[in-house]
């Protein structure tokens, strides 16, 4: 039995049709009582490369970091210390929330290099240090060999010894 319309029209008339009836999605973050999110982590810093524990020993993990910031003056509760989990195993990061960005960034300059153990040297950063660190290109990029004659101009300018 031949039809009427062929397959692309009849495809075509139920997008339109599924387009026309389709009800409009509203961005619930854009009305007027929506929440209001903090995106300013300027108060948090992130500690890297620190042992992969599990449930049981994140606590004694834990009370080290405490100990450690206390000892570089800085005041912490464990439960400033976020430390997320990938199924019972921890990734080796942790998040830690202080009173101030001016707190965080002496932590994080505190703890960052400090020889845990043999295997572990903590690293740590700033969240806003993460945009910057996102931006170095992949490949080094060499300089032109004008801009090393330019560093060398000094050397060579003969009116100033």
């Amino acid at each position: 039995m031949k039809t009427k319309y062929p397959l692309e029209s009849c495809a075509e008339f139920l997008k339109v049709a599924l387009n026309r009836t389709a009800q409009e999605f509203e961005n619930p973050m854009e009305e007027e009582d929506a929440p209001k999110l903090n995106e300013n982590f300027s108060n948090f810093f992130c500690i890297n490369n620190l042992p992969v524990v599990n449930e049981e020993k994140k606590d004694k993990l834990l009370t080290v970091i405490v100990k450690l910031l206390s000892k570089k003056e800085i005041t912490i509760e464990k439960d400033q210390i976020e430390m997320p989990f990938d199924g019972d195993k921890s990734v080796g990061v942790a998040f830690v929330e202080v009173e101030s960005e001016a707190r965080a960034r002496l932590a994080a300059n505190a703890i960052n290099g400090f020889a845990l153990d043999k295997k572990h040297t903590l690293a740590a950063c700033q969240f806003d240090e993460f945009e910057k660190i996102k931006e170095v290109p992949d490949e080094l990029v060499m300089p032109k060999a004008a801009d090393l004659i330019d560093l060398k101009s000094a050397f060579t300018d003969l009116k100033r010894d």
